[in-house]
């Protein structure tokens, strides 16, 4: 359902123009587009609708952050499940544990859990590391 939100078509449409070689699916169509591209538009969809998971001590929602990037990228490299769990795994602890070192005062400056961390989010090529 949030791939048909606006913001998920808004960024589809922006990736389309943006181009890119057909490495992974957008999830909910037929096309495909970059890794990176459909890391950005599938975590879009993920988000817009905020039925997201929550890790109340990390204060997020990691899954939105590291599922699309591995998906893209375990398309892409034709991983299998076992695989792109394990990447999907070792990347909720990562986002987890990098998220709960900044401890609650930083993160609840602003009165709401900013992502101070959001230069870190996993990216797809960051999957290679584990996958």
């Amino acid at each position: 359902k949030g791939r048909h939100e606006p913001a998920a078509v808004i960024a589809a449409q922006t990736m389309g123009m943006l181009g890119g070689e057909p490495q992974a699916s957008l999830l909910g169509s037929r096309e495909k587009t970059s890794l990176f591209n459909a890391a950005l538009v599938n975590g879009t969809a993920g988000h817009v609708l905020d039925f997201d998971d929550t890790h109340l001590e990390a204060l997020g929602h990691p899954s939105v952050c590291i599922l699309p990037a591995a998906l893209a990228y375990a398309e892409w490299q034709k991983l299998n499940g076992a695989r792109l769990l394990e990447a999907y795994l070792v990347g909720f602890e990562f986002w987890c544990r990098i998220s709960l070192s900044m401890g609650e005062p930083i993160m609840m400056r602003a009165g709401i859990p900013p992502p101070p961390w959001a230069a870190l989010e996993p990216q797809p090529q960051w999957v290679s590391l584990w996958a």
